[in-house]
């Protein structure tokens, strides 16, 4: 599955979280659909020793989705909310979602979810959300973790991602996901 490829393990072996999401429809990165092995895509430039990492997350674009798929995997949900007129979403886009690290940990620990605040204004109120970008950590369950507004700098999203995958005690994983 090429850049799909995300191997998380549960109860049935190993599994792919992104192959999960793209079996559902809900790839809202349709340039990492799987294609035939070796066949390059019309676009597609012949690969280069010194072309760069060009991973992506493959962000699940309904809410429905990424609960789903976060009970099956038994991960929490980072949530990012951007609006249209938001200069500085897209600058959180190019130089923070795409940083080789915050890839790594959300495709190690987390169901990805990114919402427009125009389509999903009912998500955007619930939440009590007033300024863009904002970025949630939410349970299985949608209960909040630990939130951020504004264009994080990569080290402090990473410090905020991390945070929420240290080891917690049992007690605390129990109430954390009810």
């Amino acid at each position: 599955l090429g850049s799909l490829s995300r191997s998380v393990l549960c109860d049935s072996g190993a599994l792919t979280v992104a192959a999960a999401i793209f079996a559902m429809g809900g790839c809202s990165n349709s340039r990492t659909a799987p294609r035939a092995a070796n066949v390059p895509s019309a676009t597609e430039q012949p690969a280069q020793a010194t072309v760069p990492d060009r991973r992506q997350i493959n962000w699940v674009d309904t809410p429905q989705m990424a609960t789903s798929l976060a009970q099956q995997f038994r991960l929490p949900i980072v949530v990012y909310v951007s609006s249209d007129s938001c200069h500085y979403c897209r600058k959180m886009e190019r130089e923070v979602w795409s940083n080789a690290d915050i890839i790594s940990l959300v495709e190690t620990g987390f169901i990805p979810l990114k919402l427009n605040a125009e389509r999903n204004t009912g998500f955007v109120a619930a939440q009590q959300i007033h300024a863009f970008p904002t970025t949630l950590v939410l349970t299985q369950n949608w209960r909040l973790i630990t939130s951020a507004t504004g264009c994080l700098p990569p080290n402090q999203l990473a410090g905020l991602l991390r945070s929420v995958q240290q080891p917690q005690s049992a007690s605390e994983r129990v109430t954390q996901n009810q």
